[in-house]
């Protein structure tokens, strides 16, 4: 946590989340430095910053150690792969 993908290369996989469009999420969240308005599109300038929240839960869920989605029981890894585009 706390990894602000804005530190990645131009070509590192994390620069796919938002499917390329670089459309903020909502089922896998990203923390900004600004909070000022909310967000629909993130930049990769220090709004790209992975938090507890981007997977799991606050109050609990209904899947694995308070997942976000069934992780656990999705072979294709689901929304993960918001993220880890390219990992197996």
């Amino acid at each position: 946590t706390n990894f602000d993908m804005s530190n990645t290369a131009a070509n590192s996989e994390y620069r796919s989340y938002g499917g390329g469009t670089n459309t903020y999420q909502v089922i896998t969240p990203v923390a900004s430095i600004d909070v000022s308005t909310p967000k629909t599109t993130v930049s990769f300038n220090n709004d790209t910053i992975v938090t507890c929240l981007s997977c799991h839960r606050a109050h609990g869920s209904p899947y694995y150690k308070s997942m976000r989605w069934d992780y656990a029981g999705d072979a294709t890894g689901g929304h993960c792969s918001k993220c880890h585009t390219t990992k197996d």
